[in-house]
């Protein structure tokens, strides 16, 4: 607590956001900060979420983030699976891009759910079968030894919310990998959200 989450002379070229927050963090007295939130932002009640500033400061450093980091950005999860029961598809996304055969225990368990709740339906449609398995696209491929499996994850919610231009970008540039740029673009957004609607006083997600 107390140390610059940056070496000092790399305070400077932060981008403007992350240097706000960094100049709030240096006025606090404390070990840790929260926020606040209601039911339908975690689906778990309304509660508080505490975060050490020892991992904000893992968060500007780019280095292995902690879960209590990860909260703040929503719902944290490795692989994400988009179900699809109108065409009995599912598509996967893997941080580490694993083989599929990895999840098959995951996906028998909900072909079965599917088989049962095929053959209570009332409705009957013939393309009705055991899921369709598949890879999501553009997702990004992160490196053996690479500790940047939280910004994946970051990345990956906003595939999956269709914003995955950024992606489609590094295929172009042939690069399977989150870019420095993405990185940095990526520690903005949160801190420019824990900035305005967490840190600041009154604000919607503040409990000061």
């Amino acid at each position: 607590m107390g140390k610059d989450l940056v070496a000092p002379e790399q305070i400077p070229k932060l981008p403007t956001r992350m240097r706000q927050l960094h100049s709030w963090y240096k006025m606090q007295k404390g070990k840790l900060f929260g926020a606040s939130y209601l039911d339908e932002d975690l689906h778990k009640g309304e509660g508080r979420a505490w975060v050490e500033f020892e991992h904000l400061y893992h968060f500007y450093q780019q280095v292995a983030l902690d879960v209590s980091i990860m909260n703040l950005w929503t719902i944290y999860h490795h692989v994400l699976l988009d179900i699809s029961l109108s065409d009995s598809r599912i598509k996967v996304s893997d941080s580490r891009k694993r083989p599929l055969s990895l999840i098959q225990p995951v996906i028998d368990v909900l072909n079965k759910a599917f088989a049962k709740y095929r053959k209570k339906s009332k409705i009957h449609r013939p393309f009705w079968g055991d899921f369709t398995i598949e890879e999501a696209k553009y997702i990004l491929k992160q490196p053996p030894g690479n500790d940047h499996c939280g910004f994946y994850i970051m990345h990956y919610m906003h595939c999956y919310t269709g914003d995955c231009r950024s992606a489609e970008m590094n295929t172009e540039l042939d690069s399977g990998e989150l870019l420095m740029g993405e990185l940095v673009a990526l520690q903005e957004e949160l801190v420019g959200w824990l900035a305005y609607y967490v840190v600041k006083p009154g604000s919607e997600y503040s409990i000061i």
